[in-house]
């Protein structure tokens, strides 16, 4: 009975270290996840400002929107890979676009190239933009404190998607400002989401737009043409087993 109690009294105690030390461990990275999350947000806070960000009202089919102006100068002098801005109406989206010869540096990458967890907002390694290509694919994070991608959740209400100055993007390139609208939202498995940057011929294009609205949870009544440039906004659910997508076209640009 004694050795009994003996083993019962040494599993107690390792029971209580492993728990110790599973506390302190969640509490380190809960310390890591906080810190990256304050430097961010403090760190695109100044870009915002470093941008001189300004806007004016146009007009376009009735609805008043917002045109964005960027100044690309202290960005670029700051991250060379430095290719946009992005805002999302009624989001917490406003950010730069950046674009490294990978996907995966962004991943983990703030804007200031430091190894931060949040990452940043990043476009296709793959995409060009002088001239920009047919399809701008745009990625960011999922992130729980509601940086980076993640207020995309807030574009699948009907409150978000149907007012009508929520349907269209800021999205600038370094040389020109675009107003994007909105003809398709949706949620599909993670590993459907692969999208073209470049098609072959305007049957390719056509199909990629017909299946892109064929998956929208709304009807915009919108369509595209062979002629049209895509944008093309991506971010992972919170369980990484879907991704939320937004196709938006060119409607506007200076």
């Amino acid at each position: 009975m004694e050795n009994l109690n003996k083993k019962i009294n040494i599993i107690a105690l390792l029971f209580n270290i492993l728990s110790l030390i599973t506390v302190i461990v969640i509490i380190y990275f809960l310390i890591i996840w906080n810190k990256e999350n304050k430097e961010n947000r403090e760190l695109n806070e100044n870009l915002i400002s470093d941008a001189n960000i300004s806007s004016d009202s146009i007009n376009i089919d009735g609805v008043n929107v917002q045109k964005l102006n960027v100044d690309f100068n202290s960005l670029k002098s700051q991250n060379n890979e430095t290719v946009g801005w992005i805002r999302v109406n009624d989001t917490n989206i406003n950010y730069p676009v950046v674009q490294h010869s990978n996907n995966s540096y962004y991943l983990t990458h703030g804007f200031d190239k430091k190894y931060n967890k949040s990452g940043s907002i990043f476009a296709n390694s793959k995409n060009k933009f002088n001239p920009i290509d047919k399809n701008i694919i745009i990625y960011g994070h999922n992130r729980r404190n509601g940086a980076m991608f993640s207020s995309l959740n807030s574009t699948l209400k009907d409150s978000w998607y149907t007012k009508k100055e929520n349907q269209y993007i800021n999205f600038n390139t370094t040389s020109v400002a675009g107003i994007w609208k909105i003809f398709s939202i949706y949620k599909i498995k993670s590993k459907d989401a692969t999208f073209p940057i470049s098609f072959a011929s305007n049957t390719e294009f056509s199909s990629f737009i017909n299946l892109a609205i064929n998956r929208s949870i709304y009807n915009f009544n919108e369509t595209a043409n062979f002629d049209d440039n895509i944008l093309t906004l991506s971010t992972c659910g919170n369980n990484n087993a879907y991704r939320i997508i937004i196709h938006a076209k060119l409607v506007f640009s200076v």
